[in-house]
Formats: structure tokens, C-alpha cells, sequence
């Protein structure tokens, strides 16, 4: 007959890892444009149209507009294009879609001659550390690990000497895990509180 007895322990342990996500950030360019109408009837550029450049770079309409119609003077053979001014902004982030005035854009219109009037500006793109899943499995399990090292020591620490400690008898329950970050959220740390 081996006498055995139970210990209840309420631990705690905080432990820290560096975040190895990763995710790109940053602002759209936007910039004025002027929208030549080549006919001469009132044509209409809906909100959610599509403009690129010459690289691929595109660009959204951000509200509807109308676009009056061209006038001809046909005494003195002068075309004046109907016109109207607007902004754009870039679909995606980034350094990329900050283009220069006096570019030319292209759109499903063809009816439609598109020039930048002003330089598109703002467009930043930036890599940062953010917590990924695997972030915050192998802080638990190191937290865990910690956590069983701190009750095996307390045990020893509070028994008489001599008693024998059973690794594969030790268990946790009632674990309650604090991280202080979420998956996805810009952070170059991530701290576990564990308790049970």
C-alpha cells in the first residue's frame, strides 16, 4: 500500500512572444481628373466606374457625375468637348497610384477622354508585424509548459522531501487563457496570461 495525496494549486503565469504575422497597410492616392465628353449629348459616369492607366493602376469614381455634351461652332470649325471635373481614388494602397498631372486615363467609356488634373498624392504602402494564428498556438504552449514547471515546483516547495511527484498525474482544468491582442491586430508583441 502506497499512501497517496492530492494537491489543488490556482497558478498563474504571463508569458510574451515577438509576432511573426505579417500584413500591408497603408493609404489610397486620389487625385482630380477632368472627363471630356466626346459627343455632343449629356453622358453619364456612374459612381463605381472604372479608370486605369497605361501600368494597370485603377481607380474608382466615387460619386455619379454628369458630363455635359460637346459644342460645335462649325463657322469657325472649333470642336469645344463638354467636360467635368471630379475626383478619383485608387482601388488599391500604395505608392503605386500616385501619378502625375497631365497623364492620361482609360475607362469602358470611349467616349470618354480622362486627364489627370492634379497629382494623385497619398497613396502609402507599409509591411508591420500583426499576431497570426501560429502566434498565439505556440504562445500557449509555452505558457502551458511554464505553467506545469511552476506547479511542480510549488508541489516540491510545499511537500515533505522524499514524496515522489507523478509528472503523467498532474492536470489542468479550468484554464483560462487573456490574450491582450487578436489575430489580425498590428502589433509587434503578444503577451498570454494563463491561469487555472
Amino acid at each position: 500500500f502506497v499512501p497517496v495525496s492530492q494537491k489543488k494549486l490556482t497558478l498563474s503565469v504571463a508569458a510574451s512572444i515577438p509576432t511573426s504575422g505579417k500584413k500591408e497597410i497603408g493609404e489610397k492616392a486620389r487625385g482630380e481628373v477632368v472627363i471630356f465628353n466626346k459627343l455632343d449629348t449629356i453622358q453619364n459616369a456612374n459612381k463605381g466606374m472604372i479608370f486605369s492607366d497605361k501600368s494597370g493602376h485603377k481607380f474608382e469614381l466615387n460619386s455619379n457625375l454628369q458630363i455635359p455634351g460637346s459644342t460645335y461652332n462649325l463657322d469657325s470649325g472649333i470642336i469645344t468637348l463638354g467636360q467635368a471635373k471630379t475626383t478619383l481614388i485608387a482601388i488599391d494602397i500604395g505608392p503605386e497610384s500616385n501619378l502625375n498631372a497631365g497623364q492620361e486615363l482609360s475607362s469602358s467609356n470611349l467616349n470618354f477622354l480622362i486627364k489627370i488634373n492634379s497629382s494623385f498624392s497619398g497613396g502609402t504602402k507599409e509591411q508591420v508585424a500583426v499576431v497570426s494564428s501560429e502566434d498565439r498556438s505556440r504562445l500557449l504552449e509555452t505558457t502551458r509548459q511554464e505553467l506545469s514547471i511552476k506547479a511542480k515546483n510549488q508541489i516540491q516547495a510545499e511537500s515533505a522531501p522524499g514524496l515522489t511527484i507523478f509528472d503523467s498525474t498532474a492536470f489542468f482544468d479550468n484554464q483560462k487563457t487573456d490574450y491582450n491582442r487578436e489575430i489580425g491586430e498590428v502589433t509587434d508583441s503578444l503577451t498570454l496570461n494563463l491561469s487555472s
